[in-house]
């Protein structure tokens, strides 16, 4: 028996649970792989020059080496031992952008109140690992809508699929929930999609929600536009007050959040 020698692991890239093929010699009677310090979810032995294993949740960003031990020890790192998780990385991230401020628009037999921004997001497709499939944009919302001197109850779209929820108010400090529920439409119209940014949309002609054409699932462009406001009849007053948490989450990786940011939209006066 010698000590095992890793000469290649294939694919070079994936996710936790894929399956890999790490080609060699020395690999009778291994008793451990290893993902740089992470243990393998599992591992086949399937003769002296292959075993096969399952890709672990790694515990450090960027390439690791794929190691083999066997009773004579452990494989030598080097270039040709390498994986690299599949990551959600960003290269630009600008949410939101050319913000309007409050404005007031005609909007059918009355008008509207509120503000226009845009969320403009481009993956990256060039880092180590990096897949812009892996990447998806969330929206988050909460705070209140005053009509006429009245708190508006406003729904947004339940994810767990029940009954729509409630938007609710922005929390005292020190609250135990930061109130943030997602942004969703609880009756789109007609060629409007649900959610901003979630990959599995099936609507694909929706200009306030685009992934990079023509493949919305693994575009590396992220374009949306909202226009968060109230519309009424003439004379109406409306006051407005909300939060907004726009994130960019890892899918490949238990959607962790890459990159988040917060702002507020505040608008008031008589329509």
């Amino acid at each position: 028996m010698a000590t095992p020698v890793v000469l290649g692991v294939t694919p070079a890239t994936g996710v936790t649970g894929a399956s890999v093929t790490i080609g060699g010699t020395g690999f009778t009677g291994a008793t451990a792989v290893n993902f740089g310090s992470v243990a393998a979810g599992g591992f086949t032995v399937n003769g002296d020059n292959e075993i096969v294993a399952q890709v672990p949740a790694p515990n450090a960003s960027g390439p690791v080496h794929v190691t083999v031990t066997n009773p004579d020890g452990t494989s030598a790192t080097g270039s040709n031992d390498q994986f690299a998780y599949n990551v959600c990385g960003v290269a630009t991230f600008n949410v939101p952008t050319a913000r309007s401020g409050c404005t007031t628009v005609a909007a059918g037999a009355g008008n509207k109140m509120g503000e226009k921004f845009n969320m403009e997001i481009d993956f990256d497709s060039t880092g180590p690992g990096c897949v812009c499939s892996c990447c998806e944009y969330r929206q988050f919302v909460r705070g209140t809508f005053t009509v006429n001197g009245v708190t508006k109850v406003k729904m947004l779209r339940n994810p767990a699929g029940g009954p729509p929820l409630k938007l609710l108010p922005r929390p005292a400090a020190g609250a135990a929930s930061d109130n943030f529920r997602e942004d969703g439409l609880v009756t789109p119209d007609p060629g409007m999609n649900v959610w901003y940014g979630h990959r599995a949309e099936p609507i694909t002609t929706d200009t306030t929600d685009i992934y990079q054409q023509p493949d919305r699932a693994t575009g590396c462009q992220y374009r949306g536009n909202d226009f968060p406001g109230y519309a009424g009849l003439p004379g109406t007053t409306v006051s407005i007050d909300l939060d907004f948490r726009g994130q960019v989450i890892d899918t490949c990786n238990g959607n962790a959040v890459v990159q988040q940011i917060e702002w507020t939209v505040t608008c008031s006066g008589t329509l």
